[in-house]
């Protein structure tokens, strides 16, 4: 007899607390069917999730489907003994929506778009919309809860009308023929840009003129600066529809204002075409002037890219808005985002003095997120200072970061790889005279001593390189897995790390002796022993860049007591009761880590983890 071949099971079952934060920490989409223990899950719904199973198959890390007894689980107490069949829709840990009723075309609907948007954001194609987290609770008043519609920003050109063009009145000329383009002139100011403003909006051009001199002169001379506003991709979707079918009503109701033609009557001639007499030349069509389909097509073709400088990348644009004219920006709640950049300095150079530079980083709103010591290799070296490979003095810029350690530090605040870019970049003397120039000499040095990148792009590759991506574990003990780990779990997210594995286990005195091998000869071993059996363990694999070295540091000193005094929230400071119940377990090396995670998850692909992160 063919053996029976095993079903794959569609549902996961969660009854219970710990099954529901695992639950949490899904990628993608969740369909979570909450049922009651008395009649069990919707029964007619699970033919249409098999066939979105199958249909998304390429999508089994970004769709899951689970079944929730609310009896037992606190979350869901709203739904206790309600006979209606409930779905809820968690999309990455966090319930965004849900449907009440077996309705199957909504549910269908609503998994195909979330799950076509999620491919989307992961391709590139689509920002994240921020969307609320739904509160759950049994009202009656309507029997689905949508998603509420989420504003979408417009999206935004600036233009910059060079000084030359001021100079010979140009602007009316240029301003006028935006304007009938067809887009909207949101803000705009004749003013003369500063230093930093220029070297900032003209960066990515420095290469193509005398650089230095196009600063002196714009910033000597006012240009003219227009907010120019495209509209939404959604309004503008929209608007084309209605234009559609307005048109389509026209014309329907031209057909119906025109009599009906009818066959020739006996004798009667129809209208026909008239033939044209052979040899008779055919009148010249003239060619309809095709529109540019972007400001930047129209200012190449009436030749005036030489005298205006167009920003039409969006992000770019927003960018640079927001810093021409912070009133337009604060009225449409526009706002900076907080970047990322990496500083690498010669230690040797401050002669010990990093506070000094901790402390001028702190002037300008940076906040350093991580620090490390490195000894750069020539190669490495090579990798992170390739910007500069055509200067002629690439070699011995190298040879000069690679002789001895330096400091890196990650640094974080709002238009952060513009602003450090600027610190170390050229300016004049009474621009900035407590520039880190200033403070790092040596004086006669060829190179700066510290590194800016020029994109918060590349600055995200050097911090991967600098502090890369790493796993560490940490094992919630016994005495505060029942009531703690709720607020740990939190703590970690909250701090950026990303939980990829959560289960719990029950500890036995083989794995305590290897976890602790280093403390089997210390007198306390037998008592740690004992407190890491006496009950189940919650185990995490959790990843973040740097992550064994920050994981440390947010937990604290091993004695909760002295992590109170010297570091008040930390993890241990605020969950440890003494010394051996001191709340978590922390690998203290990236190799111990790995053994860790060896011995409490077994053979686990971590490359295969970071690329899911």
């Amino acid at each position: 007899m063919a053996s029976k071949k095993k079903e794959v099971q569609l549902q996961t079952v969660i009854n219970n607390e710990t099954l529901w934060e695992e639950m949490l920490q899904n990628k993608g989409l969740t369909v979570i069917d909450v049922y009651q223990a008395w009649c069990g899950p919707c029964k007619a719904i699970q033919t249409l999730f098999r066939k979105l199973k199958n249909e998304l198959s390429n999508e089994e890390e970004l769709l899951h489907f689970v079944v929730a007894e609310a009896d037992s689980l606190a979350t869901l107490q709203p739904f206790r003994d309600k006979c209606e069949p409930v779905f809820l829709f968690s999309l990455n840990g966090r319930i965004i929506s849900m449907v009440k009723g077996a309705n199957a075309p909504l549910l269908n609907a609503k998994v195909t778009r979330l799950i076509e948007d999620e491919k989307k954001i992961l391709a590139g194609e689509m920002i994240r919309p921020v969307l609320p987290e739904l509160v759950l609770t049994d009202s009656e008043e309507e029997d689905v809860v949508e998603t509420p519609e989420v504003p979408v920003e417009d999206i935004y050109n600036v233009l910059v009308i060079r000084p030359s063009a001021v100079e010979e009145e140009r602007v009316e000329e240029i301003r006028q023929m935006i304007v009938d383009f067809g887009v909207l002139i949101v803000a705009e100011e004749q003013r003369i840009l500063d230093d930093e403003q220029t070297r900032d909006f003209y960066h990515e051009d420095s290469y193509k003129f005398d650089f230095e001199d196009f600063v002196l002169y714009t910033t000597s001379n006012p240009s003219y600066i227009l907010g120019i506003s495209l509209g939404s991709p959604v309004k503008e979707a929209k608007k084309g529809e209605g234009e559609g079918e307005e048109k389509k009503k026209e014309e329907s109701e031209e057909k119906e204002g025109q009599p009906e033609e009818k066959g020739g009557q006996p004798g009667e001639k129809e209208d026909q075409p008239e033939e044209k007499e052979e040899g008779q030349p055919e009148e010249p069509k003239e060619e309809e002037e095709e529109k540019p389909k972007s400001i930047r097509e129209l200012l190449e073709k009436r030749e005036l890219l030489p005298v205006c400088d167009l920003v039409d990348v969006p992000e770019k644009a927003r960018r640079h808005l927001i810093l021409f004219f912070p009133d337009f920006a604060k009225s449409k709640d526009l706002e900076l985002f907080v970047e990322r950049t990496l500083a690498i300095i010669r230690p040797d150079v401050l002669q010990g003095d990093v506070e000094a530079v901790l402390e001028l980083l702190q002037k300008e709103g940076f906040v350093v997120k991580m620090k490390k010591y490195l000894s750069l290799t020539e190669e490495e070296a090579k990798l992170i200072y390739d910007q500069y490979k055509y200067r002629d003095y690439f070699s011995a810029l190298i040879e000069h970061v690679s002789s001895a350690p330096v400091v890196a530090l990650c640094l974080e605040r709002v238009n952060a790889v513009h602003r450090w870019r600027y610190i170390l970049g050229p300016t004049a003397d009474d621009e900035n005279p407590t520039s880190l120039r200033e403070i790092l000499g040596p004086e006669n040095c060829q190179f700066n001593q510290l590194l800016g990148k020029d994109s918060p792009e590349a600055s995200t590759e050097e911090i991967r390189f600098c502090f890369p991506y790493e796993h560490t574990v940490t094992l919630i003990k016994p005495h505060a897995f029942q009531d703690l780990r709720g607020g740990i779990i939190r703590q970690i997210q909250e701090s950026g790390y990303s939980v990829s594995h959560m289960k719990e286990i029950q500890l036995n005195a083989d794995k305590v002796r290897q976890l602790y091998k280093a403390h089997e000869e210390k007198d306390f071993f037998e008592d740690l022993l004992l407190h890491m059996t006496e009950g189940p363990c919650m185990a995490m694999i959790i990843s973040k860049e740097n992550a064994v070295e920050e994981w440390r540091k947010l937990v604290g000193p091993t004695d909760p007591e002295e992590a109170r005094k010297v570091a008040p929230q930390s993890v241990r400071a605020i969950f440890g009761k003494d010394i051996l119940d001191n709340a978590v377990h922390v690998s203290s090396t990236k190799e111990h880590a790995l053994k860790t995670i060896e011995l409490l998850f077994g053979d686990i692909d971590l490359d295969f983890v970071e690329h899911e992160m």
